[in-house]
């Protein structure tokens, strides 16, 4: 069964790129060719330079009305052998939270990696940080993350951390704080307006007994209705659950659920906690600067990001198109000559753009 199961998310992760995301997004980060088709004369389109083009940041990515992930804790075997390859059937990716000391083989964990999903710290001996000392508490964060970017360094950066028993005091957020971008150790939905800061109090809702499938649509309907984060997390998934074991979840309930997101996937941004994090410090206090230097084109940068340093923030931005450009294409270009086009313009595109770049945009036809 191992050995099937690596082959099916190795083969998953060869092919996974080859399938289409029924969604319009454009992304910007070093994936655009540079377009040159000499048959074909580009007439640009000039607009009403009068008319105010409206632009503003989007609360999720891609203008998605409120934010979903999905966690596992802990170290268990279902997680690459159940959690991981049912993520890939769907094409969702996941966080896998990783007390160390429990890893026995980091191969299977360079698979789930390498299906997109993000490996995190959940410290090195899963314990009770409150009861450590400071130099205790340092050295379980630290070693944990640095067992993971060693073993596993196609993962990136270990950024986000979960805190065993959901425990933590003040006196632990401000270690973290030295080590990860995020800190989950509370319960509940987060709210829409999270800000960098709350991002060291970040809620989860636990896949406990009663396994209420109602229960749990409620809460993703109510995320929906506040435009909130919600993430949700479980530790073993098993077909044969032991009912003296509350982190055991039954397989059909697992795969009902990950159904059910599937039917809302136009609704969620269904994103890793690091994700998330990197978009909640993207989107504050940025400010969008939009010029138009001629009649032809409209320039436009992200600009006042909180910790622009990282490499790959992006910041979703809904742009209203002048009149005279709706129904034509859009040639969107950077400062390096990047270029993509967007054809059949709708009055409003959602664009992902990186911080403190310019980008170019024009209206044309063939």
């Amino acid at each position: 069964m191992l050995k099937h199961c690596e082959g099916f998310m190795m083969n998953y992760y060869r092919h996974k790129f080859l399938l289409l995301e029924i969604v319009v997004w454009i992304f910007f980060a070093g994936s655009c060719t540079k377009i040159d088709n000499p048959i074909h004369k580009k007439h640009y389109i000039a607009y009403n330079i009068a008319e105010p083009i409206l632009a503003s940041v989007c609360l999720w990515k891609d203008d998605k009305r409120a934010a979903y992930t999905i966690a596992f804790d802990d170290v268990r075997a279902s997680h690459y052998l159940i959690s991981a390859p049912e993520l890939a059937k769907r094409r969702f990716r996941g966080t896998f939270n990783l007390n160390t000391a429990n890893v026995s083989d980091w191969n299977q964990w360079k698979l789930v990696a390498r299906l997109g999903n993000e490996l995190a710290s959940h410290t090195v001996h899963h314990v009770k940080l409150t009861e450590l000392s400071d130099d205790s508490i340092r050295w379980e964060l630290q070693k944990s993350k640095q067992m993971i970017e060693t073993m596993v360094p196609e993962n990136g950066p270990v950024l986000s951390f979960t805190n065993p028993y959901g425990i933590g005091d003040a006196r632990v957020k401000a270690l973290v704080k030295q080590y990860y971008l995020s800190e989950r150790d509370n319960w509940g939905l987060n709210d829409s307006s999270l800000t960098p800061e709350q991002l060291y109090d970040v809620k989860g809702v636990g896949i406990y007994p009663p396994f209420n499938e109602k229960k749990l649509k409620n809460r993703l309907e109510q995320a929906l209705k506040m435009r909130a984060w919600i993430l949700v997390y479980f530790h073993t998934v098993t077909e044969h659950p032991d009912s003296t074991d509350i982190c055991q979840c039954p397989l059909n309930f697992f795969l009902d659920h990950l159904n059910f997101m599937e039917t809302k996937r136009d609704s969620f941004w269904i994103a890793t906690q690091r994700e998330v994090a990197e978009y909640v410090i993207a989107r504050t206090r940025a400010v969008i600067d939009l010029k138009k230097t001629a009649a032809t084109k409209i320039e436009i940068c992200v600009k006042n990001v909180v910790k622009a340093n990282l490499s790959d923030l992006i910041v979703s931005v809904r742009v209203k198109i002048p009149a005279e450009w709706v129904g034509q294409s859009l040639q969107i270009c950077d400062a390096s000559g990047k270029e993509f086009v967007l054809n059949h313009l709708p009055k409003q595109v959602v664009l992902q753009l990186k911080p403190n770049k310019k980008y170019t945009l024009t209206g044309f036809h063939l």
